[in-house]
């Protein structure tokens, strides 16, 4: 694959410090945030971005997978039964250069790649849009958090075009398979949210639009609070109420979240036992994809890097390595 090397970005170094200082208060509970790039604006009025104009109009071909848009889901087919998929939250944070990362999604051999929230501003968020477009034959989708203004990520769409880079602001849902994958593009907590950026008004009505006789997972940037996913210093809850309940009425036990920072990479069930394979109601806060390294609240840290996650019949898990590799 031909491919640019990707501009130096020129922010501070500060935000790596920044990048810490935001999984402490994850830790803690307290009203952190994920700061998208821009940590001198305070949170203000989101916006409903569930109720964004949908991304496409007619099917799409990328890669081996074909994207076909019904009002507000979009359907994926052509992949296998179990498809691997490279998901992690954006680099906003960060001062990395991409060419690493891109690397490092290139060998994952994935067959869709997911980020959730925090793509940054500026230069940051164009770097991010230049890079991710060199990924040109797997399906590229953005969910946007509760730091990320859509208008911004549009703009920046618009000016470096890729049609394999596709926004999820306005989809409520990905079919995969018999899988449902339920977006929640945002936070439901306002402390989290930046001003015109994405909020989650009703996340049950979000849920409610998953078929039961499916297999449904919630994603999104509030993981649900209850089990040691979410445990933070000393036993601090740093999970989102809101979330669990919505998820306990909906019956749905499986996610994918890109909060809080607590135990991040580490696969857990409904019931908060550690889980090494995939299987269903299965759970995790997904790594950012580049940056410092993060605390949780046992002391262990976790890497940042994109984590490989197999979507298939029984919902969502880890992936075994390509090719057999370890």
């Amino acid at each position: 694959m031909r491919r640019r090397a990707p501009t130096r970005s020129l922010l501070p170094l500060v935000l790596s410090v920044l990048a810490g200082l935001t999984g402490v208060a994850g830790l803690f509970g307290l009203p952190g945030c994920d700061c998208g790039g821009d940590t001198s604006t305070p949170a203000g009025t989101g916006v409903s971005c569930a109720t964004h104009a949908t991304p496409l109009s007619e099917p799409r071909t990328i890669g081996r997978a074909t994207l076909t848009p019904e009002d507000r889901a979009i359907a994926i087919t052509g992949l296998p039964e179990t498809s691997r998929w490279v998901v992690a939250r954006g680099p906003a944070l960060s001062v990395e250069p991409f060419l690493p990362v891109l690397d490092a999604i290139e060998a994952a051999q994935p067959d869709v790649v997911l980020l959730l929230g925090s793509f940054g501003t500026g230069e940051r968020l164009e770097e991010l849009v230049t890079s991710l477009a060199e990924l040109t034959d797997v399906p590229v989708l953005l969910l946007p958090g509760p730091r990320d203004r859509v208008s911004d990520l549009d703009a920046a769409l618009e000016a470096h075009p890729a049609p394999h880079v596709i926004p999820l602001a306005g989809v409520h849902l990905l079919e995969v398979g018999a899988v449902q994958l339920l977006l929640a593009p945002g936070s439901t907590d306002p402390h989290y949210v930046l001003d015109q950026a994405c909020h989650v008004d009703d996340v049950a009505t979000l849920l409610g639009e998953g078929d039961s006789d499916r297999v449904r997972v919630l994603v999104g940037f509030d993981a649900p609070a209850g089990t040691p996913l979410t445990a933070g210093i000393d036993g601090a809850e740093a999970g989102s109420e809101i979330v669990r309940e919505a998820m306990e009425d909906a019956e749905i036990q499986a996610g994918l979240f890109a909060g809080p920072n607590t135990e991040i990479g580490r696969w857990r069930d409904a019931s908060g036992a550690p889980s090494v394979a995939a299987g269903p109601g299965l759970r995790v806060i997904v790594p950012p994809l580049a940056g410092a390294a993060l605390e949780g609240g046992s002391g262990v840290r976790s890497a940042a890097g994109p984590l490989v996650v197999s979507v298939g019949p029984t919902g969502v898990g880890p992936a075994s390595a390509p090719n057999g590799l370890p």
